[in-house]
C-alpha cells in the first residue's frame, strides 16, 4: 500500500492488486455484470455498467 500512496506501485501492469475503488469496478467479477438504470442514456465517458443486453456479462456459477 505504501507505494501506490507514493502514486505508483512497483509491480506496474503486472501486480494484482486493485489500487482503488476504480480499478475494483474494473475486475471481471464486476465490470458490465450490472445493467445501467436508465439504459442508454449514461452520457459517462467510462462506465462499469451494461447499457444494451449485449454488453451485459453473466458469470458462471460458482
Amino acid at each position: 500500500m505504501q507505494d501506490f500512496r507514493k502514486g505508483g506501485c512497483k509491480r506496474g501492469d503486472a501486480c494484482e492488486f486493485a489500487h482503488g475503488v476504480f480499478e475494483c469496478w474494473l475486475h471481471p467479477a464486476r465490470y458490465r455484470t450490472q445493467p445501467y438504470k436508465d439504459g442508454t442514456a449514461c452520457r459517462r465517458r467510462v462506465s462499469f455498467f451494461a447499457h444494451t443486453p449485449d454488453q451485459l456479462h453473466v458469470l458462471p456459477p460458482s
